[in-house]
Parts: structure tokens; C-alpha cells; sequence
């Protein structure tokens, strides 16, 4: 299929992106101007450009948006905070439907800040500062959580679901949403359901599934070993009958399906392969 015909199919298709929205924080620093802090002599960084764009799921959201699909509805939760009116504020610039995100007052918006340096011709980055939640999801967030994601159901193609948090149950996908996502799967599935979990992959069941390479083989046998990796997408994806995407890093994306590897690509179509070209095949637009 010529890639203008499916570009032009995205239009058609309606896609919610479920899970831990983040911000990622850029700040970029000038060495040349750096000061020492009266207060600690340590050096006091200064601040010369602020940038700050959608995280996690909303990186998906985001990608899935420059891409063309016509609907795509964000679910999730941010705290009462400055960044969560900043991450709401850049996915409404991009087109996404956040009536479905509410703000939590027990929560605080997840962040990743990305300090950059900034001297003389080169530029590196400085320690990350993560911002998250390390308390337990509420039982109202998780109920408006589920009902969020059972209203929407019937009005899209396909579920990108994202779980970022590592922490058990302080995040959007907690044990008890989960359990909800997965029996929605079973009873749906003609549904296109696609999950990306970093620490819990493997309890995601009847749904496409996404790792990376460590990812993968942990769930697959219990342990990391990158050198089972294809072993580890067959023996996972015989078990779901359904697709298992697995990055490798620099060497690109494999994909099982149907007792077959499909392609291994590099990472520029990641987004393309994965996370789109799954639904147009499936939908009949």
C-alpha cells in the first residue's frame, strides 16, 4: 500500500492515548555566566532558555498527532501545579482532546528535568532531576480513571496504553486500573489494545505488547538476557497470540506475529510501524 494512502487513512482514525503523562523540562545554561551562590559558594547555574513539551504518554500523543491521526483523546492525571497547566496547555496547542485528564489533588504532575550546559562551543547534559509521585494512587483517581477509559472505549480504534511510573500503584496504572484494561481486552478483541510497561509488561494480558530488548527477556524468563531476544518475543507472542514490538536500541525495532518476524527496522519508523500501521491493516477505513 502506497504510504500517501495510508498517511491519508490516519485522518479516519480515532486513538486514546491512557497512562502517566509527563513534562520533560528542558533548561539550557550558559557557563559563561554561571555565578557563585552567596549563600553556599557553589556554583549557581544560570538559566537562559526554558523548554518544556509532553512526556511518556503524551510523547506518544504528541507523535501520533504529527503523524495525522484525527482523534486523539489523552486520559490520565496531573496534580494541582504549575506543570500540569503547562502539560495541558502544550497537548491542547497540538490538538489532542484533554477532557478526559483530570487533575488530582493528592497528586503532583510527573516531570523530568533536563538541565543542559552550555559552553563555549559544545553542550552537555547535567544529572537529571525527576519529579513523581511516591505515595499510592487514591481510590477516586482510580475510579475516575476507569470510568474515563470504559466512556471512551466505544468512540475509538485502538488503546495506546503507557505505563511509566516504576513505583507499584503510584502512578495511573495501578493494579486495580489494570485489572480493568485487561479484562476490557478479553472482552474486546476485535480492539486494538497496545501497552508499553517498563517494569510490568508481562502482566498485561490479550493485548500487543511493547518492550525493550531487556524488557522483554526479563519477562520472558524471569531474567535480562539480550541474547534470547528473539526466543523471548517468540515464546511471548505464541502465548498471547498477538504482535510483541521490541526495540533494540540503535539496531532499530523487532516485531513478531503469527509464528513469523516481521521486520526489524530502524528507529526513525518506530512510531510509523508500531504504533499506527497496526490499526489501518486491522480497520477498514
Amino acid at each position: 500500500m502506497p504510504y500517501a494512502s495510508i498517511f491519508e487513512k490516519y485522518k479516519k482514525l480515532s486513538v486514546a492515548v491512557f497512562g502517566d503523562y509527563c513534562l520533560d523540562e528542558y533548561l539550557w545554561l550558559d557557563a559563561s555566566l554561571s555565578e557563585a551562590s552567596l549563600e553556599t559558594g557553589d556554583v549557581a547555574y544560570q538559566c537562559i532558555k526554558q523548554e518544556a513539551f509532553p512526556g511518556a504518554a503524551g510523547n506518544i500523543a504528541k507523535n501520533l498527532l504529527h503523524l495525522g491521526i484525527g482523534k486523539v483523546f489523552a486520559l490520565g492525571f496531573i496534580g494541582d501545579d504549575g506543570r500540569g497547566l503547562e502539560l495541558i496547555r502544550s497537548l491542547c496547542s497540538l490538538g489532542a482532546d484533554t477532557n478526559y485528564m483530570v487533575t488530582a489533588e493528592d497528586r503532583v504532575t510527573p516531570a523530568y528535568i533536563k538541565p543542559w550546559l552550555i559552553e563555549n562551543d559544545s553542550r552537555r547534559e547535567l544529572n537529571r532531576i525527576d519529579i513523581k509521585n511516591r505515595s499510592y494512587t487514591s481510590q477516586k483517581t482510580e475510579d475516575y480513571m476507569i470510568e474515563a477509559i470504559k466512556e471512551v472505549f466505544s468512540r475509538i480504534d485502538a488503546y495506546i496504553i503507557m505505563d511509566q511510573i516504576a513505583e507499584a500503584d503510584c502512578g495511573v496504572i495501578t493494579k486495580r486500573v489494570r485489572n480493568e484494561l485487561v479484562t476490557l481486552a478479553k472482552d474486546n478483541p476485535d480492539k486494538i489494545m497496545y501497552v508499553d510497561s517498563r517494569n510490568r509488561i508481562d502482566l498485561f494480558q490479550n493485548m500487543i505488547l511493547k518492550g525493550n530488548q531487556h524488557e522483554i527477556t526479563k519477562a520472558a524468563f524471569g531474567y535480562d538476557d539480550i541474547t534470547r531476544v528473539s526466543e523471548a518475543c517468540r515464546l511471548m507472542s505464541n502465548e498471547s497470540n498477538l504482535p510483541i514490538i521490541c526495540t533494540l536500541g540503535k539496531n532499530g525495532v523487532l516485531i513478531y506475529e503469527n509464528n513469523r518476524y516481521i521486520a526489524l527496522l530502524k528507529m526513525y519508523c518506530v512510531f510509523i510501524k508500531t504504533h499506527i500501521l497496526l490499526m489501518v491493516r486491522k480497520k477498514d477505513c
